[in-house]
This record gives structure tokens, sequence and C-alpha cells, in this order.
């Protein structure tokens, strides 16, 4: 009797089922990021794209940080696990125990292997773009994915999906040519060897030089391939702002008379004031009264400047008269020395 008094009855029953019902037809909140709009579109229509501003953060870093740093067979394994990884958290296999696949213990052999070692950890920093925080539970490194309000966790995650998948069909189909490639060089060399054999070694000098330009060209292909898609997501970065370096303020200057600087002192000079331009400068016997070479003062009536004295013959022929007077008193003395014992 106690055990029927214990279950619920009809009203309540009726009154829980009107409860439910009122909470499904209750609208939810608007949307007020992009995060909670592709959620709640995601719901609704079933469908996810996020611009291209949103995926860049993923392109760049599996495409810097990952895949240029291992190996192309290692690339697959690595995005294939964290692949495995995303779905196990949207579309988890037992949803009984969906929140075992939201903890990641970064000791596990398989997330050690090939998620944690390989370039340095970049898989485990993808996981955290994608939503996941690290955490450290009883003395162990964990990485934890807990759903936020909004749904902005959910957003990242479905976005890092989507990078994964489309970067996962590049690196099978790198894959393959690799394979094939390494292939046809065995086999290339198994020719050569053949060639060598039979025809000499310049022959296969040739095919060994054809393989290593095919090598070559393959190389440069994907090189080119990594730096388009490089610049493709630098010219979606918005340009940096240009830089406004202040200036100091401009000082008043004080108005006055601007001083003018002397010229260099100059030698002195005679300066006819009466003379022009292009007149010639005035001669030797014009300024010192005679001419040189002749002491014949210059035609003219000249000025002679006070104490220049003219030279004139006379005082030629007494200069002359002096001279030979020395000379015959120098002879004498010669013959005077001459006599003498």
């Amino acid at each position: 009797m106690s055990e029927l008094t214990n279950q619920p009855g009809p009203s309540s029953i009726s009154e829980a089922a009107l409860r439910a019902a009122e909470a499904r037809a209750r609208p939810r909140p608007p949307a007020t990021t992009s995060a909670d709009a592709h959620s709640s579109r995601l719901d609704v229509e079933g469908a996810f794209n996020p611009s291209r501003a949103d995926l860049l953060p993923y392109y760049r870093l599996l495409d810097s940080e990952l895949l240029p740093k291992v190996s192309k067979p290692q690339a697959v394994k690595t995005l294939e696990t964290i692949l495995t990884l995303l779905n196990n958290i949207l579309a988890p296999p037992n949803p009984a125990q969906a929140l075992k696949f939201r903890q990641l213990r970064l000791s596990n052999k398989l997330v050690a292997r090939e998620v944690v070692s390989p370039a340095n950890g970049a898989g485990r920093d993808y996981l955290v773009l994608c939503g996941f925080r690290r955490e450290v539970r009883e003395f162990e490194e964990m990485l934890v994915w807990k759903q936020g309000e909004g749904g902005k966790q959910l957003f990242r995650l479905r976005c890092g999906k989507k990078v994964v998948e489309d970067r996962i069909k590049q690196a099978r189909e790198a894959e393959e040519r690799e394979t094939r490639y390494r292939e046809s060089e065995k086999e290339a060399e198994a020719g050569v060897s053949i060639i060598d054999e039979y025809c000499g070694p310049s022959s296969a000098r040739k095919a060994k030089a054809l393989l290593g330009f095919e090598d070559d060209r393959l190389d440069r292909a994907e090189r080119d391939e990594r730096e388009r898609l490089v610049r493709e997501a630098r010219a979606q970065q918005p340009p940096p702002p240009p830089t406004v370096r202040p200036t100091p303020p401009m000082l008043p200057q004080p108005r006055g008379t601007p001083r003018r600087v002397p010229p260099p002192r100059a030698r002195a000079a005679v300066v006819d004031p009466d003379a022009g331009e292009d007149d010639p400068p005035p001669a030797y016997g014009v300024t010192f009264g005679r001419v040189l070479g002749t002491g014949e003062p210059p035609s003219g009536d000249a000025h002679i400047p006070s104490g220049v004295r003219m030279v004139s013959d006379q005082d030629l022929e007494a200069s002359d008269g002096e001279a030979a007077d020395h000379a015959a008193a120098d002879d004498d003395d010669h013959t005077d020395d001459e006599m003498l014992p």
C-alpha cells in the first residue's frame, strides 16, 4: 500500500510533460557572436561553413609547424589521429561514455607517439587551438575539452575538424606520390644497373641525372604550393596600423634684424676709383715712377712719389768709375805681396 502511495499520480505526470513541452517551445537566446550563430544554425540546417578568417589560425599552425617538419607518412598518421579524437567528441562511439572521450592522457601510447612527439608537440598545440585545455590531475598531464556556454568551444572544435579533413586529403595524395616515386626510383636504379652493365657508365650517369631532375621538380612544386598558401594567409591578415610619431612643438623664434657676417679680409691693393671693371691694372712705371731695366721715367708727366730717385746715366758712370778704382787697388795689393821676400 505504501508503494502505491509513493508512485506519482496522473496530475504530477501531466505537469512534468507540460513543463517539458514549454521548455522545448521556449525560444533560444539570440546569438551574439559568430560562434553562437554557427552553432544554432548547425542544429537547424545541419551545415557548417565558417569564414576564411575563422579557419586561418588552423591552416597556419598545420602549414608552418606540423607538415613541413615531419615526413609524409607521419603527417598522415598524425592528422588521422587528430581527426579520430575530434570525431569521438562530436559523435562518440558510445554515448554513455561521452565524457571519457573528452579527457586525453598525454601519457597514452597512441597520443604520445602520434600527437605529442612529432614536430615538438605541434599536434598537441592544434588540439589546444580546437578548445582543449591542459590540466594536471593526479600528477598526470591531460587535455580536457569542456563545452562552454554559447557554443564557442563547439565552434572551434568543428573548425579544427574541417581543416584537418582538408589537409588530410592533401597529405594522403602527397604520400601516394612519394610512394610511386620511390617505386619508380627503385625500378630506375635497377634499370641503371642493367644499362651500366651493358652500355657503360656514361648512360648510367645520364639516367641518375634525370632522376635527380625529377626529384628536384617534385620538391620545387611542393615548396611552391606551401609558399602560395603562406602568401594567401598573409594576404588575409589586415595591414598593420601606421605608426604616428609625435613631433615636438616648434619654439617661437625671436624676430630681429639678421646679423651680417663680415667678408674675409683681403690684401691691401691700390684701387683706382676712376678705373672701369674691364681696364687693365696699372703698370709698374706708372706706380713707382720708373721703368724696370732702363732707369728712364715713363713718357708723359708722371707723378713721382716722394722718396723715389730716378736712375740717370751719370749715376751709372760714377758707379763704373768707383768699380775701376777698387779693381786697381786690389791689383796693387797683390803686387806688393809678390815683392815681399
